[in-house]
């Protein structure tokens, strides 16, 4: 039987700090629309919340496992009909990354945080258990 340890900390609404036995990462959105950092890459979460409806999409330009054929194309020289999920992908996307905003700043920035985040944890631990 294997072991398995997870932990959600949420640090104010919108951030959470995912602790597990294979490292840290950080999530940062509301439900329905997230981006999630850690040691396995950049994801876009998006979703409609409480139907089980979601989609995951890498972020940082390395290849992914899974591929993405979900765009069914129309004959006849017509514009290509995308389904519901990649369209809401699409409008959060424009809207969580701002224009300008280059992605390999922003995973910087959202790592540094993490760091911060888990060296401000370390200090309250070592300080809780040893004064």
């Amino acid at each position: 039987m294997a072991l398995k340890f997870r932990k959600r900390v949420k640090i104010v609404p919108g951030v959470t700090v995912n602790l597990s036995k294979s490292g840290v990462s950080g999530t940062f959105g509301a439900k329905g629309a997230s981006v999630n950092v850690g040691k396995k890459g950049t994801y876009l979460n998006t979703g409609i919340p409480g139907t089980g409806i979601y989609d995951r999409q890498r972020l940082d330009g390395k290849s992914n496992t899974s591929t993405d054929n979900n765009i069914s194309y129309v004959c006849n020289n017509e514009e290509p009909s995308y389904s519901i999920l990649q369209q809401i992908r699409r409008g959060y996307r424009a809207a969580l990354l701002a224009p300008g905003e280059n992605l390999e700043d922003l995973s910087a920035k959202v790592k540094e945080f993490l760091g911060y985040i888990v060296m401000g944890l370390v200090v309250w631990l070592f300080w809780a258990f040893f004064f």
